[in-house]
């Protein structure tokens, strides 16, 4: 019995989502007990038949079987549970045309599209497998009523003991069915209570999150228009933490909206590649401390960083993930100490095989049933100075453990804690200089354009903000930027100076981003002229479709460093050349 609970969890270690382990849980099920009983049931049917042939094929059947069960063995789930199906639809038509109605074919139909939906989720997939499944059963039902294919012959009386045997065996799968249903669908109203409760909480604290750091920025705002303080059109007195302030609000908006897509890409199942390069590891933490010692200061917090000697100056990493892994733990560090405290970063190595970074703040601590739980979405400390989402440590060690890595936490309530992450250690080299942008210190003016690339861009944005950003930001860097407000303006300006570089919005006014994407293309003065997408969707399904779709590249919004864009369009250098 132990071997068969074994068996029947095979493949599930590695999965952490109840869903996924069930739907394994169920392949391995209805692979093995399905072999089992055609195991079983060859010698039976060999017995009322006489024919070797209901022996043989309910063997193989039972072989294939277990093939699934070893695909689920080596993580092949997809491959597992396709599998299963196909085996069992074919094992339905050719015992179908062997025995006849002896077979039980409704019955098996009837099992086979509730196991259908238990199998596959989407719903595309379930219609599919549904439609297999009544193009057999149709098949079988014209070979019954045409004879095209003869059944094995049997007395009628052997018929009858076949179908019932097989009816009973079906009516027994049908009820195993019946259970993972009920099972699951109690489990799905659970978890999707939870689900919503836990969500309705995730919103309020968003929305708090949100609203505190756009209370800032209006506040500064409202202070530098205020029509008491300096009259319209009059120079505006800034003051330099007035500026820093706006910038840390602004940085813990974006914060939290990547918090917010990186976890529905999680959920959906779709991850971030990882992208490994040397980076100079001793200065970029120096530089992540010192430029978040500004948010410190609001709280009196001071950020002391110490690297040990025997961190090596390069390691090869993913610096981006690593950037939000950090900035999260320490974002929430100053948020939860105390005032007038220090936040202590830690680099040391551990083993010569692990690099390690320990985050200390001296707030008011976790307690210990609490330390796993603050790593699940949707849930924060129960604190009233507690400012997090609750999305930031998901996203951290989620991060962490695709980069073969973990983030672990201890606490001393009353204390403070310490958030460690631990990295595989992978010494670098010094990289080789990357393409950057003209220097800043160009001028826009006549001596200046031979800095500037050879592009006319044309940008279509419906959005004034974007399309001031992108204008800013591209001329520094190309020789004329055209500015479209609409697709159908932008169509007017590529026929009145054609462009060799278009940015395209992906939602305009009246068009789908495959609307205009494919007018573009198929224009004859546009047809070969380079599109980038420019979109706050990041989700990567869309940045595929609009690729395959035709798309030459793809930006997601907001762009605000000049080098992002640059080193999206200086890619097409070549193209434009020729």
């Amino acid at each position: 019995m132990y071997r068969l609970l074994s068996l029947i969890k095979t493949g599930t270690d590695v999965l952490q989502e109840n869903r996924k382990r069930t739907t394994v849980v169920i392949v391995n099920v209805m692979a093995i007990i399905p072999a089992i009983l055609a195991f079983i049931m060859g010698p039976v049917l060999l017995t009322i038949t006489g024919s070797w042939q209901t022996l043989i094929y309910p063997w193989i059947e039972a072989a294939v079987l277990t093939i699934a069960v070893i695909l689920n063995k080596k993580h092949q789930f997809n491959r597992a549970a396709l599998l299963t199906f196909l085996v069992h639809s074919f094992g339905l038509f050719f015992f179908g045309l062997l025995l006849g109605k002896a077979a039980c074919i409704e019955g098996i139909v009837i099992f086979m599209i509730g196991f259908s939906f238990l199998l596959f989720e989407r719903r595309k997939e379930q219609i599919l497998s549904i439609s297999f499944l009544l193009v057999i059963a149709l098949l079988l039902e014209l070979n019954a009523f045409f004879h095209v294919v003869q059944h094995l012959p049997y007395p009628e009386s052997a018929g009858n003991l076949m179908y019932g045997i097989i009816f009973f065996l079906v009516t027994f799968l049908n009820i195993m069915v019946l259970r993972f249903y009920s099972q699951d669908f109690s489990d799905w109203i659970r978890r999707l209570e939870i689900k919503s409760m836990s969500k309705s909480t995730f919103i309020a604290k968003t929305s708090h999150d949100l609203r505190g750091s756009i209370n800032v920025i209006e506040s500064i705002l409202e202070d530098w228009f205020d029509p008491s303080h300096s009259q319209p059109g009059a120079p505006i007195t800034v003051d330099y933490d007035q500026v820093s302030n706006m910038y840390f609000a602004t940085q813990d908006v974006k914060l939290v909206m990547n918090d917010v897509l990186s976890l529905s890409k999680i959920e959906s199942g779709s991850y971030d590649d990882i992208t490994r390069s040397s980076v100079r590891i001793r200065e970029w933490f120096s530089k992540r401390a010192a430029g978040y010692q500004v948010l410190g200061n609001r709280k009196a917090v001071k950020i002391a960083c110490r690297i040990d000697d025997d961190v090596p100056e390069y390691i090869i990493t993913d610096a981006a993930k690593m950037h939000r892994i950090v900035i999260n733990l320490l974002t929430n560090a100053i948020k939860f100490t105390r005032n007038d405290t220090v936040v202590r970063l830690h680099v040391y190595l551990q083993a010569d095989t692990t690099i390690c970074l320990d985050i200390a703040d001296e707030g008011f601590g976790i307690e210990e049933k609490n330390l796993e739980k603050i790593f699940s979405p949707y849930v924060s400390q129960q604190h009233q100075q507690t400012e997090s989402t609750g999305l930031g440590l998901t996203i951290s060690r989620h991060f962490a453990r695709r980069m073969g890595g973990n983030i672990t936490v201890r606490s001393v309530p009353g204390n403070g804690s310490v958030f460690t992450l631990s990295l595989p250690l992978e010494p670098g080299t010094i990289p080789q200089a990357k393409v950057l942008p003209p220097p800043s210190q160009h001028p826009l003016n006549a001596n200046s354009l031979d800095h500037l690339l050879p592009f006319d861009v044309l940008v279509m944005d419906d959005d004034m903000m974007c399309r001031t950003i992108a204008q800013r930001l591209l001329s520094k860097m190309v020789r004329n930027v055209m500015l479209a407000d609409s697709f159908e303006k932008g169509l007017w300006l590529a026929n009145e100076q054609p462009p060799n570089l278009i940015l395209l919005d992906l939602n305009m006014p009246g068009f789908s981003g495959k609307e205009m994407l494919y007018k573009i293309k198929n224009h004859p003065q546009l047809a070969d002229v380079p599109v980038i997408i420019c979109s706050a969707d990041a989700y990567e399904e869309t940045i595929a479709d609009m690729k395959n779709f035709g798309a030459d590249g793809y930006l997601v919004k907001p762009i605000t460093t000049s080098s992002q864009l640059y080193n999206e369009i200086v890619k097409f250098s070549r193209t434009v050349a020729s």
